[in-house]
């Protein structure tokens, strides 16, 4: 049940000994903390808030407000076509027949004519 594979055993590199003290993180935070804050003092607020209102620009080109015009007409248009054409039939002749199978297969009556 149970087996015993073989591992070859991995070297780590060596890594140096980690030389940083408590003061030496809080020299190198408050650095850190102090060119973030002059970097934010001089910040212009009429730039931040020129912007913060910029409105996204639109970025579809004539050539795809077209295509995407002429896809929407294409489809409504066979949209009212098949509504238009597809009129449920009454009355077929011969009597019996199926659309689908037979090509002699005629509506003599449809519905709401």
């Amino acid at each position: 049940m149970f087996s015993t594979v073989t591992m070859h055993a991995q070297t780590l590199p060596d890594l140096p000994p980690v030389k940083e003290s408590r003061t030496d993180l809080r020299q190198t935070f408050a650095k850190e903390t102090q060119k973030l804050k002059n970097e934010s003092a001089a910040v212009d607020a009429k730039e931040m808030d020129k912007i913060r209102r910029q409105v996204p620009k639109n970025n579809w080109t004539k050539k795809q407000v077209i295509l995407v015009s002429a896809i929407v007409v294409a489809l409504v248009g066979l949209a009212i076509v098949l509504a238009y054409n597809t009129k449920r039939c009454v009355r077929r002749e011969p009597s019996g027949c199926n659309f689908n199978d037979d090509f002699d297969c005629q509506c003599v009556e449809c519905a709401g004519d």
